[in-house]
Parts: structure tokens; C-alpha cells; sequence
């Protein structure tokens, strides 16, 4: 199986991007229609997205499946994800709603400490520590996540990097080429989500890489790497500032660093 980026809508990105092609057509319509292609045939896909079967077979091997059987079967996948981990905004966890009176801000704001309250402990911030400590010993510093965890992995870098550190930020393993005892390897997956598909495989994946793997997620899901535990919210809203939270403990932590 090739090795590709491990979020469905991460492969396919790069074919929404580009120029009106077959493989836009094709990605457009799995896309918006993506409840249909696990009982869709790869005639039926061709149709629908006014291609041949063959633009859909080199469609689904060029974004990383060996055929057409194997990416029906990932579709599946994803949307079972989606239904685990419920990626919808229900209206009810919206943070403010009209009128936006002084009192609803206030009373929102009132519920920030029992919804945060267990999202740290005393375990995850030591964690961090030896993450910190490894960062500061390895040469070579490397941030692996889907385009969710960006944001986090982009201001740790940023901020550290006039402190020493060099992150390199990757969408695969295979990535890496310098040698595995000078890596540290930092896997941010908030749902667990690279270990859902072949783990033993993705595990193997990362510790040939490098010694020094971490896990950064708010599932139990590590595959027995070390694993810095955040606690799982609500809604949406506050696991959005617990990753921030995140990344503000990891800068503090590795600046003030003994």
C-alpha cells in the first residue's frame, strides 16, 4: 500500500486546487457525494463525474490507494470517523448567537473553567517536559498532522525556532531522510485518527524513522508510543483552546527549560 497523507480530504486537496481536469471532476463529486461512494461502483463514479473508468483508476492510485476497491473501502472508513467523532457544528454549541447581549457573552465566558478543567493533567504537563527535553537534545525536530493540527504545529515552530528550533513540518514518514537516532518525531492527532487504518503498519512507520516518537492526541490511541493525553471537550470550541493551550505549554515549557 503507498504511503500518502492519512485524512481523506488531505488527498483530496491537491486535485481541488489545480485547473478544471478529470481528477477536479472526479474529486469534486466524491467530495460532495461522499455518502454514495461506498455502494458506488467505478462505472457509476465515471458517469457521474462525466470521466472514463480509467481517468477513476488513475484517479484513485494517484491519490494513494492501489485500487479502486481499496479507496471505496477507506470512504467507508472516513465516514465512520465522522460519525465517531462528529465533525458537524450543532447549533447548540454555537459560542455566541444574536442578539449578543453583554449578559450571554458573560455567562458563555462563565462556563470556559469547567469546560477546560479536565483537559490537563498533572501527567500531561510532564510529558510535555520530556518532549521539550528531547526537541532541545535531538538535531532533527519533525511535526507530523493533518491540515486541522497546522495551525497548532506552525506556532510552536514559529515561536521556538529563534530559541534553536528547527521543526520540520511533513505529511508522511517517509519524508524523513536524515538518520533515525538524531530524530525526534511528533505525531499531533487530535482523534487518534493516523492509527485507524492498518496501526501496527503506522506504528512501524514511525518508529523506523525515529527513536524519539511522541504522541499528541486526545485519545488513548498511541499503539504504546509515548503519548501526551489531552482531555476530550464538549464541543468543537473548547478542544480548539485546549490545542492552543497546548501549544502556548510546549513554547513556555522549552524557552524556560533548565
Amino acid at each position: 500500500m503507498r504511503v500518502m497523507p492519512y485524512s481523506l480530504y488531505d488527498r483530496l486537496l491537491p486535485c481541488l486546487t489545480r485547473n478544471a481536469d478529470s481528477n477536479q471532476a472526479i474529486a469534486m463529486y466524491v467530495l460532495k457525494h461522499l455518502s454514495e461512494i461506498p455502494t458506488c461502483s467505478i462505472f457509476q463514479l465515471a458517469k457521474q463525474s462525466h470521466v472514463s473508468p480509467s481517468s477513476v483508476s488513475r484517479f484513485v492510485q494517484k491519490i494513494g490507494f492501489e485500487d479502486y476497491t481499496e479507496f471505496r473501502d477507506y470512504v467507508e472508513e472516513e465516514l465512520g470517523r465522522n460519525d465517531v467523532y462528529s465533525f458537524s457544528h450543532p447549533v447548540e454549541n454555537r459560542p455566541f448567537s444574536p442578539p449578543y447581549s453583554r449578559e450571554q457573552l458573560t455567562a458563555f465566558f462563565q462556563t470556559l473553567p469547567a469546560m477546560l478543567e479536565h483537559a490537563f493533567s498533572t501527567q500531561t504537563c510532564r510529558m510535555i517536559e520530556t518532549l521539550c527535553q528531547t526537541m532541545k537534545a535531538k538535531p532533527n525536530v519533525y511535526f507530523l498532522g493533518l491540515r486541522s493540527m497546522r495551525m497548532v504545529m506552525e506556532h510552536i515552530a514559529n515561536e521556538l525556532m529563534p530559541f534553536g528550533l528547527v521543526a520540520t513540518m511533513i505529511g508522511e514518514p517517509k519524508e524523513i531522510t536524515t538518520p533515525r537516532e538524531t530524530n525526534a518525531l511528533v505525531l499531533f492527532s487530535m482523534h487518534g485518527h493516523y492509527f485507524r487504518l492498518k496501526p501496527p503498519q503506522k506504528k512501524q512507520e514511525l518508529v523506523e524513522k525515529s527513536d524519539a516518537v511522541f504522541v499528541i492526541s486526545q485519545t488513548g490511541n498511541a499503539q504504546g508510543l509515548p503519548l501526551i493525553r489531552l482531555g476530550k471537550c464538549a464541543t468543537s470550541w473548547a478542544d480548539s483552546i485546549v490545542w492552543t493551550l497546548l501549544a502556548e505549554q510546549v513554547v513556555y515549557t522549552y524557552k524556560f527549560l533548565a
